[in-house]
């Protein structure tokens, strides 16, 4: 199917987090893979490391992409910045994480990011389960959001992507939810928040089945999507799988589906990010860079372009 357009595949930066933590090491390892698009996440430069120490890393950083053609897109939150932050019902707390992706915006922002974002915020179950409560905190969430947002914008980022999650308390589990969350976060900012869609995530106990249906996402969001995170699933949706064909087999996702399916929804340009889940386990373990391989050849059959 023609399109005008396109959909890049390029690739999060979360599994090379202690595998590849020098930038010398993951600019390699990405090189090796094939792409020249990545998604940097906060666990390979918190920052909150001191200053200098970070402004020598980004210098370094800066170095090596422009050596070897690598673009660093966008930033997101990582595993270990997978935390209450903005959810929290502790205002200290929010105003710390304010703080810190304001200080993230501006890191990235000398990297040439034109996008930073994550998880929307996290609810603890006892405040998930009183509606009062968990709208009180939903609307915490949309106010430090928009607060980051309008702080970034000095530093050059255009937007914040957030991606909708699989579990209540995290946000976006189901359509509806991700709509409502995202119809909120327009009504501060016009124009300065995407959604970040996950082909993994959705919530499988929903009671609606296109909750787990990425084609379902797609024809909903369409325009509001403003990249994706790829990974082979399954029904129960845990497995954050490569595209080798043993896994494509079993698997639930069909690459050449998924771009048509954006095409006709006219999702607009944007990197679809490969985000595969590399266990601290042999053989997983060593297995990061050729099965990112094999997934990237797999989208570029797809449709999908350098």
């Amino acid at each position: 199917m023609e399109s005008k357009n396109k959909y890049n595949i390029g690739i999060n930066l979360g599994f090379a987090v202690n595998r590849f933590p020098e930038p010398e090491e993951w600019i390699e390892a990405v090189l090796e893979i094939g792409v020249r698009r990545v998604q940097f996440v906060a666990d390979l430069l918190n920052p909150y490391l001191p200053k200098n120490y970070r402004k020598s890393k980004i210098e370094k950083i800066r170095e090596l992409c422009s050596q070897h053609g690598i673009i660093i897109e966008s930033a997101f939150t990582g595993s270990f910045t997978r935390v209450n932050h903005f959810g929290s019902e502790d205002s200290e707390i929010r105003k710390y994480w304010v703080n810190w992706f304001i200080e993230y915006a501006e890191q990235m922002s000398l990297l040439g990011v034109s996008s930073i974002g994550g998880h929307p915020g996290i609810l603890s179950i006892k405040n998930d389960l009183n509606n009062l409560e968990r709208k009180k905190r939903i609307s915490d969430i949309a106010h430090c959001w928009n607060i980051v947002i309008q702080e970034a914008e000095k530093f050059g980022i255009k937007r914040v992507v957030w991606e909708p999650m699989s579990v209540s308390r995290e946000l976006g589990h189901t359509i509806q939810d991700a709509l409502n969350f995202q119809v909120t976060l327009e009504s501060l900012a016009p124009g300065k928040f995407k959604i970040c869609l996950d082909l993994d995530h959705g919530d499988i106990e929903s009671g609606n089945i296109d909750d787990t249906n990425p084609f379902k996402w797609i024809e909903t969001l369409g325009s509001k999507i403003g990249m994706l995170h790829l990974k082979q699933t399954t029904p129960d949706r845990r497995k954050h799988m490569s595209f080798t064909r043993e896994n494509n087999e079993k698997g639930t996702v069909d690459a050449k589906e998924i771009i048509r399916k954006m095409i006709e929804n006219e999702v607009p340009n944007c990197t679809l990010f490969l985000e595969l889940g590399f266990r601290e386990r042999n053989p997983d373990d060593k297995l990061s860079i050729v099965e990112n391989q094999i997934s990237v050849n797999h989208w570029l059959d797809a449709g999908a372009q350098l």
